[in-house]
């Protein structure tokens, strides 16, 4: 198939150069998940973010949503016993 193939059937996503100032860094996160009744994957793209290698002048101060983003992000399928 080409390109024009995989664009016109959504297939593939453009996604804008994105920079800053001079000296400056921007950088995007992506993930593929799949959405099922019980349960979400990360089927590409889902490796764990190491913010200790990265330092920012924000941060977040309100404890209830620390506590939210601490949490894991995806529910896990829980297994039936029979």
């Amino acid at each position: 198939m080409g390109l024009s193939e995989c664009l016109n059937h959504d297939m593939l996503i453009p996604y804008p150069v994105l920079k800053e100032k001079d000296g400056e860094f921007v950088a995007q996160f992506k993930a593929t998940v799949v959405i099922q009744p019980r349960s979400t994957v990360v089927i590409a793209g889902g490796a764990p973010l190491d913010t200790s290698k990265f330092e920012s002048e924000h941060s977040v101060t309100d404890e209830d949503l620390k506590k939210v983003l601490a949490s894991d992000l995806w529910k896990k399928e829980r297994v039936v016993k029979k």
